[in-house]
Order: C-alpha cells, then structure tokens, then sequence
C-alpha cells in the first residue's frame, strides 16, 4: 500500500484542495481529515430541542382541485 501525506487549506465552499496527487485516476484511496489547529469540531444538530413537525391534513390536497391548471386541460 502506497502512502502520500499533503497539508492543506479548506475550500470556501467547505472541499479540501488536493492536487498532484501521485494515484492513477479511478484509483481507490482512503482518505482521513485531520485539523491541525487542536479546535475540536462542533457537530451542530438544527433541529435539535425544536418542536416536533405537525401535519394538519397530511392526506388532504394542497389546494383545491378547481386551482390545479393541469387538470383543466385533462381528456380523461
């Protein structure tokens, strides 16, 4: 098994930059993320002490049936 160690940065839009690489393309890799500033990493859970969901009608329409402009035009 070969090993390769790299540091670098997170992306902005949160994806690790990886590049040169010394794999084949299509290669299978394991890959493990490590900080390396100590901060432990927040998991955030949003919904978490929130209220429960309620659906009032879960089995009524969303609206009534005279609002819905794809039947109108309906064959059957």
């Amino acid at each position: 098994m070969q090993q390769y160690h790299t540091v670098t940065k997170i992306a902005p839009n949160g994806l690790p930059v990886l590049d040169k690489l010394p794999f084949q393309e299509g290669e299978v890799v394991e890959v493990t993320i490590e900080s390396k500033n100590g901060k432990k990493i927040k998991r955030t859970f949003p919904y978490r002490g929130k209220k429960p969901f309620k659906y009032i009608d879960p089995f009524e329409p969303a609206m009534p049936a005279e609002e819905w402009d794809v039947m109108k035009d309906d064959p059957a």
